[in-house]
């Protein structure tokens, strides 16, 4: 066997131990030794991988404003880790080594795909595999809230925490472009499951992501196929309409969730947003508007997460640390426009990573609910578009 061919067994390896991870911390199989050696492992690998694109040269652009915003995070954790601080929200107990654990955990497979990508190990087999893995999980987590949900309630209702991760799916689907069957099967699968679990942020998103997603078929098309692909938008946009209204109809618990909005009920997020706010303006001295309370501070200050991810930031990092998250938002909105002129499925799916974690950092935690399929989605459209705007650069030398 070849080196070059070890090498391109290293996605599917690392792959490997990020589904074994998942499935083992979401409960889904009762691997918790087997799934945490496999976490640990994949994270020792991810910093190696960001050692090589430190080395190399590759420390630039939005991989380098993530990295830094991430270290900024572990740096605020690892005082209150050694200290041992506990923090108590609701009936559980957090612990500052679990922010500074967890932290590296969804930042890491980002810089993994992006090394990987430089390397020339991953291909849209890879993206369609990964995808279909993606599925698979997304089913199981699904049947697992909703089977919790029904012992508990005697009905099926609420499985809207897995809605974003179906979500974090779809850039992964412009990698479908000549299995256009499977990837519309796949999209009537997410979008069907992101509807039933109810979650308004995600319905919102996946509207938005919809748009953005046939815009893109539309740019990469000829003329030929255009009206066929604005004949399956316009269907797609009628399916999930009527869907809409079908759950709306016939799901007391969609019902709810739909009439809650015109109630200007946010499952409390007003409470929690004005509360917050109101204790940085009048509470909060100087140095902690600057540089915040600490890990939890929303936690200590209303009981639970901010469910905004600029508030949650501000409380707990402040000024700083938002500044920090503004600027890395920044370098890829930049990065975007700069490449878009590219118009291949890795600026497309640029397009659509962005969107769904940007919008998702305005009523949920967009960091805090990144998984390895949307770490992908980003990591590989990166650090892809880098590479054809160098080699473009090279060629307009050589001409």
């Amino acid at each position: 066997m070849s080196e070059m061919s070890k090498e391109k067994k290293q996605p599917y390896i690392y792959l490997v131990l990020s589904i074994i991870s998942l499935f083992g911390a979401s409960g889904i199989f009762d691997i918790p030794v087997i799934g945490r050696y496999c976490s640990i492992a994949m994270r020792l690998w991810s910093l190696y991988h960001l050692y090589m694109i430190c080395t190399k040269g590759y420390f630039k652009g939005p991989i380098k404003y993530f990295a830094i915003f991430v270290f900024a995070l572990i740096a605020y954790s690892i005082l209150p880790t050694i200290h041992g601080e506990t923090y108590e929200i609701g009936n559980r107990t957090l612990t500052a080594s679990n922010y500074l654990n967890n932290t590296w955990m969804y930042a890491s497979p980002v810089f993994t795909f992006y090394w990987f990508t430089k390397k020339g190990l991953i291909d849209n087999m890879f993206l369609r595999r990964i995808t279909i893995c993606g599925v698979v999980y997304s089913v199981a987590f699904f049947i697992l809230i909703n089977s919790r949900f029904i012992s508990v309630q005697g009905s099926l209702g609420n499985a809207n925490n897995s809605s974003y991760v179906f979500l974090q799916l779809i850039p992964l689907l412009v990698f479908f472009g000549n299995r256009k069957n499977i990837q519309y099967v796949l999209l009537f699968l997410i979008f069907g499951a992101i509807v039933i679990s109810s979650k308004r942020g995600a319905l919102l998103i996946t509207l938005v992501c919809l748009f953005a997603f046939f815009s893109s078929k539309l740019n990469m098309s000829n003329r030929r196929d255009r009206n066929r692909i604005v004949t399956l938008a316009i269907l797609t946009f009628v399916i999930y309409t009527g869907f809409l209204y079908y759950e709306y109809t016939h799901n007391n618990y969609f019902n709810e969730r739909m009439v809650s909005i015109l109630e200007k009920d946010s499952s409390g997020r007003e409470e929690y947003y004005a509360t917050l706010w109101y204790y940085y303006d009048s509470f909060f001295s100087l140095t902690e508007k600057i540089f915040g309370r600490g890990l939890y501070a929303s936690v200590a200050i209303v009981g639970n997460y901010a469910h905004n991810d600029w508030l949650e930031y501000l409380v707990s990092f402040g000024l700083f640390g938002c500044l920090l998250y503004a600027i890395y938002y920044i370098s890829l909105f930049k990065f975007y426009l700069k490449t878009k002129y590219i118009n291949n499925e890795q600026s497309h799916s640029l397009l659509i990573t962005i969107i769904i974690l940007f919008m998702s950092t305005l009523f949920s935690m967009s960091f805090t609910g990144m998984t390895v399929f949307i770490s992908c989605s980003l990591g590989y459209s990166i650090s892809y578009l880098e590479l054809v705007v160098s080699r473009r650069k090279v060629n307009n030398l050589i001409r």
